[in-house]
């Protein structure tokens, strides 16, 4: 915390943080918020100019980076209202580094009264947005998964999930540590090293996303067993039934399914194990969570009728900084925050969620703003109109990417696909791109694999 006050870290300053899933990551957000500042957790797959427009909307002073992160970060701050850029490789001194930006004494004063956490969400739609969590949300999100997660003191737990996510960050790392437990990080992620660690530091729990819960269910002959995992947590996107299963026969590790999105914390409900894995439902609502699955009028339906799932509590973000419309369209005239999943709820208040209205594609657990991908393509000049949905292959039970083109001039697809490799992250870029005379009407995205239910 003295390094960071000694970089100008005050009440109401936004530091930027860009590393990878190590140790010293919420170490640095601790030290942050205990400066008074608050944090903007930036993705370390983004474009450098992906990274400068989360810069600009947060209104970041200082950019803290992992120093194998520091060209890219340098490209980012110039022209921001970026002031300093310190990094750090295996220590905390946070020497900083000189960049082609203006120096200031001390970072500018972005947050608003109480922020501690502004994430970059894609949120109800649109291009992406800061989330503001406050110091209260977050407090309430870790007291109530530290309720109901299941997990004991005795656990030791692998955080295969990027801190700049707040899955990793808020339901993964903190609440470990605020647990009590051992958390084990890992910059990336493989199946061999996965079952080292695993066996190495005695890994009983995972929160994975249903990448990583395919790629254990292949793990070839030659991996070693699993030694005592015994849960695995997937969330981030939907989980294919028969992937679980797979995986659960391959590693014997329990696999439950949670849920949750940034504007709540990162989590809000989580299944408990049940031995084999409970393939569809996302489990109970965290403690101090309200609920609701609302009808086209926003009235409450009946368990097992399915509607779309409605938030309510201290854990829920406070809105969007600098994007009064796009908060005014996240909740409900009554306060509820509209996640924009479609979802239903047996009696137990078991959560099973079939598919979403709101326009965002899930690719291995990633965000992707289907606006932000389509201005990208309306950038070339052979493009007259673009459409990128959401596709499920039931196969992999993976969802993906789909672009469908309006072309003014001749064009291919793989000229298009070397366009947008330029200018967003690999994990916004369509699985394919399709060249169409005139694009179709975008419904709503609907998850294949979903439980019959009402309507």
């Amino acid at each position: 915390m003295r390094r960071l006050r000694a970089l100008g870290v005050r009440d109401g300053s936004v530091v930027a943080l860009l590393g990878r899933n190590v140790p010293e990551y919420p170490l640095l957000v601790c030290g942050i918020l205990a400066a008074g500042g608050a944090v903007t957790p930036v993705n370390p797959y983004f474009h450098a100019h992906e990274m400068a427009t989360q810069l600009a909307a947060t209104g970041a002073g200082l950019l803290v980076a992992d120093a194998s992160l520091a060209e890219a970060a340098r490209t980012a701050a110039a022209g921001s209202a970026v002031g300093r850029i310190a990094v750090f490789d295996g220590s905390l001194d946070l020497p900083e580094i000189a960049f082609a930006g203006g120096r200031r004494a001390e970072p500018s004063e972005g947050a608003e009264p109480g922020d501690a956490l502004l994430a970059w969400s894609v949120g109800p739609g649109g291009l992406p947005a800061p989330a503001r969590h406050t110091h209260a949300s977050l407090s309430a999100a870790l007291l109530g998964l530290a309720a109901v997660a299941p997990w004991s003191e005795d656990d030791v737990v692998y955080s295969a999930i990027s801190p700049y996510d707040l899955y990793g960050l808020v339901a993964t790392l903190a609440l470990a540590l605020y647990s009590g437990l051992t958390a084990v990080t890992a910059a990336r992620f493989d199946v061999p090293s996965f079952a080292d660690t695993v066996r190495r530091w005695g890994v009983t729990v995972s929160n994975v996303v249903p990448t990583i819960v395919r790629a254990l269910a292949g793990a070839p002959p030659d991996v070693e067993g699993f030694g005592p995992l015994r849960l695995l947590i997937s969330g981030g996107a939907p989980l294919a039934p028969h992937v679980a299963r797979a995986c659960h026969a391959r590693t014997g590790a329990a696999v439950v399914q949670g849920y949750g999105l940034a504007e709540g914390a990162g989590a809000t409900h989580v299944d408990a194990p049940i031995g084999e894995a409970r393939v569809t439902s996302c489990g109970r609502p965290v403690a101090g969570l309200a609920t609701r699955i609302a009808g086209p009028d926003g009235g409450a339906r009946p368990p097992g009728t399915l509607g779309e799932l409605w938030l309510r509590g201290e854990q829920v973000f406070r809105g969007y900084r600098g994007a009064e419309a796009k908060t005014a369209t996240a909740f409900s005239a009554d306060g509820w925050l509209r996640t924009g999943d479609l979802a239903f709820e047996d009696a137990a208040r078991q959560l099973t969620v079939v598919g979403r209205r709101k326009p965002v594609v899930k690719v291995r657990g990633f965000q992707v703003a289907p606006a932000e991908v389509e201005a990208a393509l309306r950038g070339h000049p052979a493009v007259r109109d673009a459409m990128v949905s959401a596709e499920w292959d039931a196969g992999s039970g993976e969802e993906s990417a789909a672009a469908r083109v309006v072309a003014g001039r001749d064009v291919s697809p793989s000229e298009l696909a070397d366009w947008l490799a330029k200018r967003v992250a690999r994990h916004k870029r369509p699985a394919s791109i399709t060249l169409v005379p005139e694009l179709p009407e975008r419904g709503d995205l609907f998850y294949p694999w979903a439980a019959p239910v009402t309507s």
